[in-house]
């Protein structure tokens, strides 16, 4: 998972970690006795199976780490607006604005500015 802050413009810096589907793959592939599973939204305050365990936890971890990034930079450089890309952020949609194509988007955009071609 990437998390960009962009203000005017311009790219000021961010993070890299584990996204979602990643933390959860490491803990089936990894873990001892916990059986491979869907990757999918478990909103639970505590979990009471295997799958609320692992899904609920690491979706409260990931989702915890986005707030807490988003409360940090909006204390320091004021309110922000979200976009969210990749396949884990329509799970977080809640936070922001879901743009699952952002990227290819902007690559057209570049493309019909004659910026760069695609071929």
């Amino acid at each position: 998972m990437v998390i960009d802050l962009i203000l005017d413009g311009e790219f000021v810096g961010g993070f890299i970690t584990l996204g979602l589907s990643k933390k959860v793959y490491c803990l089936t592939e990894g873990a001892e006795g916990i059986p491979k599973m869907e990757l999918r939204k478990v909103e639970v305050d505590v979990g009471k199976n295997t799958r609320d365990c692992v899904l609920g936890g690491a979706y409260l971890e990931t989702k915890l780490f986005l707030k807490g990034v988003l409360k940090l930079w909006e204390e320091k450089f004021g309110k922000l607006k979200v976009v969210l890309t990749g396949g884990d952020g329509e799970l977080f949609k809640e936070l922001g604005r879901y743009e699952p194509l952002l990227p290819h988007l902007g690559l057209k955009k570049l493309a019909k500015e004659k910026i760069f071609r695609l071929s």
